[in-house]
């Protein structure tokens, strides 16, 4: 997928096989990626996928059956803020800071249990439409939020199982699994709506799922998991 860094969005109808993508691109760009599963106290049990098998260590992994912990938090107000900023604090850490208090809760929790990573850090965020009603539906609304992760030295990536909305648009790069059942992954394939223009893949273009060497293997992996790796509670 070039290796881009950026903010990225991947829908479609299979919620395995979008999920073995997300898998698959957070893996090129940043081994150590964390990985957000959002459950429903009433989800039902589905084909398996990369959390299912096992595929993602503990330590990086994290999951929610608490929509709240992934809601937006309320537009600050300056007070909040001034609260608890000194005011010798410089300009810069003072917007860092209210970038972070955008943030969701559970990954502010997040953010700090990583840690700082050089180049930032990769996190996925699987099954995002269970918390859609929650979030604004347009580009413009949704990307001061994507803005927050990047500051908080995040590079977001999203999945979602279904019909998606336009405020996906807000993201650098986003694409679409054309497949309804994976075990004919070779048949399906990967649509690019939109990328930044340093990467090789261009808004358009339509691309076998086999033609990619990481979304291949990622679908050809054995079920084994990692020695530790959990399901989902």
């Amino acid at each position: 997928m070039g290796g881009a860094r950026c903010p990225t969005f991947v829908w479609g109808s299979s919620r395995a096989a979008v999920n073995r993508v997300l898998f698959a691109i957070a893996t090129e760009i940043d081994p150590e990626f964390a990985w957000l599963d959002i459950r429903l106290p009433t989800d039902e049990p589905e084909e398996a996928g990369p959390v299912e098998l096992g595929w993602i260590p503990d330590h990086r992994l994290f999951f929610t059956r608490r929509m709240a912990d992934l809601t937006p938090p309320q537009a600050l107000k300056p007070e909040a803020i001034v609260r608890v900023v000194r005011s010798d604090d410089p300009n810069q850490d003072v917007g860092a800071f209210a970038d972070f208090l955008r943030l969701p809760s559970l990954t502010q929790t997040i953010v700090a249990d990583l840690g700082p990573a050089p180049r930032g850090r990769v996190l996925v965020v699987s099954n995002s439409e269970r918390v859609r009603d929650y979030y604004p539906r347009s580009p413009e609304a949704v990307r001061p939020l994507i803005d927050a992760h990047l500051a908080a030295g995040l590079i977001p990536m999203f999945g979602l199982s279904g019909t998606s909305g336009l405020g996906r648009m807000a993201m650098d790069m986003v694409l679409e699994v054309r497949l309804t059942d994976p075990a004919h992954w070779r048949e399906g394939w990967l649509i690019c709506e939109k990328s930044p223009a340093w990467t090789s893949i261009r808004a358009g273009d339509k691309i076998p799922l086999s033609a990619v060497g990481s979304v291949a293997a990622a679908f050809l992996r054995s079920p084994g998991g990692l020695p530790g790796g959990r399901g989902p509670p």
